[in-house]
C-alpha cells in the first residue's frame, strides 16, 4: 500500500502537489509504518532524489496534524505535509527526521532510553522536568491535548551518546490521538498497562497530559 503514495500536499501550498517517494522502513518494527522518504520541495534540503530528506508516517484514519503543526518547530518535528488518496482510510504525514546520536555527533533519543540516573548528571534533570512542564502548559493554554505523552514519545536532544544537550530541547512525536479538548478521545483499544489518566474511548481530559508527565517525573525522582 505505501507505494501508491507518490505525491503530497505541502503545508505551505495545500492546494498543490509535489513528488513523494517512500524509500526504506525507518524502524525494524514494520507495524509502525514509518519510512525514510524523499519529498520534493522540503525547505533547505540538498538530498538527491534517491536519498531521504524527511520521515513519512502511514496512519490509519486520523492524525492530530493541527496539534503537530502548532507545537512545531520548538516542541515537535517540523511538519511538511500530507499525502492521501480518495477512498482510503490511510494517509501519509511528512515530518522532519530526528536522527539518533553517535559517539561524536548530536542527535535525538527517546526519554525512555535514558539510563537510570543519566539525566541527573550535571544537574540537567530539573531542566528536563521544566521543559516537559512547558510543553504540557502550552498544550493546556491552547486548548489542545496529545493523549499519549509516554516517555518513548518524547525525544530529547543529545550532544552525543553520553551527554544531554544543554539547554534542554525536547520534541513530541506520535500525534495519532491528539486534537482539541472535548473532541480528541482515547482509542477503545490501547495498552492498559501504561496507566492512562482517562478511560478507553472517553475524551482526553485537559489535564491528562500533565498527569502523564508528572507520573514520569515522580518515577525519575524515586530512582535517586
Amino acid at each position: 500500500m505505501p507505494s501508491i503514495f507518490t505525491t503530497y500536499a505541502p503545508v505551505a501550498a495545500p492546494n498543490s502537489e509535489l513528488t513523494l517517494t517512500l524509500l526504506t522502513p525507518l524502524l525494524d518494527d514494520l507495524s509502525h509504518f514509518v519510512f525514510n522518504a524523499h519529498a520534493q520541495g522540503i525547505p533547505g534540503s540538498l538530498a538527491l532524489e534517491d536519498e531521504p530528506n524527511c520521515v513519512a508516517k502511514l496512519v490509519a484514519e486520523q492524525y492530530g496534524s493541527e496539534v503537530h503543526q502548532a507545537l512545531a518547530p520548538n516542541f515537535a518535528p517540523t511538519f511538511f505535509g500530507c499525502s492521501s488518496k480518495p477512498g482510503l482510510n490511510y494517509s501519509v504525514y511528512l515530518m522532519e527526521y530526528l536522527p539518533p546520536p553517535s559517539h561524536q555527533c548530536e542527535g535525538w533519543m527517546p526519554l525512555s532510553n535514558l539510563r537510570t540516573g543519566f539525566a541527573s548528571s550535571g544537574g540537567v534533570e530539573n531542566k528536563i522536568f521544566d521543559v516537559l512542564r512547558q510543553i504540557v502548559g502550552w498544550l493546556r493554554e491552547h486548548n489542545y491535548v496529545h493523549g499519549d505523552l509516554r516517555s518513548n514519545n518524547l525525544m530529547i536532544k543529545m550532544r552525543n551518546l553520553y551527554s544531554i544537550e544543554d539547554p534542554v530541547v525536547i520534541k513530541v512525536v506520535d500525534f495519532e490521538w491528539a486534537g482539541r479538548v472535548g473532541l480528541a478521545r482515547y482509542p477503545e483499544d490501547r495498552n492498559e498497562e501504561v496507566g492512562y489518566p482517562g478511560e478507553a474511548g472517553a475524551p482526553i481530559g485537559p489535564d491528562d497530559d500533565r498527569e502523564m508527565v508528572e507520573q514520569w517525573v515522580q518515577k525519575q525522582q524515586a530512582k535517586q
